[in-house]
């Protein structure tokens, strides 16, 4: 049998609710042993008790009558409508229609996929943007 802390005592009061009866026996046993050593969790029990006893009283709360038809009878038919019609206004339409360039743009550049440059380019580009051409000379 582990040995419970505070901590653990008031998660599974969290958990299981004030009854130990409805806590799993392996949690159940160690917390009987701390609440018989730990006056705190006594009053954590206490308190868990006394919050049970307060929600138990509260009156039943029902929704109002028909919402439940009501709320049901305003979704719309087709899910996919409102996203339609989202697509169908005026800002979008161009917008998208610009945006197609650029798509093709990147397909276009993702099919080619990734080429090693070739060194010869490299080595005249490091002489074609040097200060001068002793600076390639000397490996600068």
């Amino acid at each position: 049998m582990n040995a419970m802390n505070l901590e653990e005592f008031e998660d599974s009061l969290d958990r299981w609710g004030c009854d130990l009866e409805n806590w799993p026996e392996s949690i159940a046993e160690p917390a009987r042993g701390l609440l018989e050593q730990s006056r705190t969790a006594q009053a954590l029990l206490e308190h868990a008790q006394d919050l049970d006893a307060l929600l138990a009283d509260l009156p039943e709360h029902h929704a109002a009558a028909g919402l439940k038809t009501r709320i049901i009878s305003d979704l719309p038919a087709d899910p996919w409508q409102p996203f339609r019609d989202f697509l169908r206004g005026s800002l979008w339409r161009p917008a998208l229609v610009a945006s197609l360039p650029l798509l093709a743009g990147f397909a276009v550049g993702l099919s080619h996929g990734y080429q090693e440059p070739d060194p010869t380019t490299a080595e005249m580009s490091i002489l074609a943007l040097s200060i001068s051409y002793e600076d390639f000379e000397n490996g600068q």
